[in-house]
């Protein structure tokens, strides 16, 4: 306080005793509810989220904004690899399509997975059974596939039942159970 001589009283104080001081005046302050305006400190330069009700959600909207920047960047640059890969696979299931005979159509609950020849004009064929035992009264029935009828232009040698990794045949994996 300055008195009329000049003079300053200075008193040393804390925080709790200013707030104290403040709430016994008794003011009414305003109460406020949206966010403040904004600090500039140059032309276009605001100091978002510096004063505002709200700080935990704009730091949330800020972080996500820059995973989801990412995950932009991440499905263009995996879009272009997948524009690749299906230029690839187009190639591979027209060859494999031919030698499919059209009018044979396989049983409502089996699908073919995979088709690929690998070397040695090995085929490797990967079929599924579309349900479970019991799902369904029936197409949960046992399916047969009479791949003669399916491949008329391919000479089959010899068949063999794989795992779905076609790493190990079924013989070896019943025997290890």
């Amino acid at each position: 306080m300055r008195s009329a001589d000049g003079r300053v009283n200075a008193l040393y104080s804390s925080p709790s005793i200013y707030t104290d001081a403040k709430y016994d005046l008794d003011e009414s302050w305003p109460l406020k509810t949206d966010d403040y305006f904004p600090y500039a400190d140059r032309i276009n330069a605001y100091w978002t989220g510096y004063f505002t009700s709200r700080p935990a959600l704009k730091l949330y909207v800020r972080m996500m904004s820059g995973y989801y920047l990412s995950v932009a960047l991440q499905s263009n640059m995996f879009s272009k690899r997948l524009f690749i890969g299906y230029k690839e696979a187009e190639d591979l299931v027209s060859n494999s399509i031919a030698w499919i005979d059209p009018s044979y159509s396989l049983a409502d609950n089996v699908a073919i997975i995979s088709l690929q020849e690998l070397e040695d004009h090995t085929v490797l064929l990967r079929l599924a059974h579309l349900y479970e035992v019991d799902e369904d009264k029936d197409l949960s029935t046992k399916a047969t596939v009479e791949l003669k009828r399916l491949f008329p232009k391919r000479k089959i040698n010899k068949i063999k039942e794989m795992s779905l990794s076609a790493n190990q045949e079924r013989e070896e994996l019943e025997k290890k159970r």
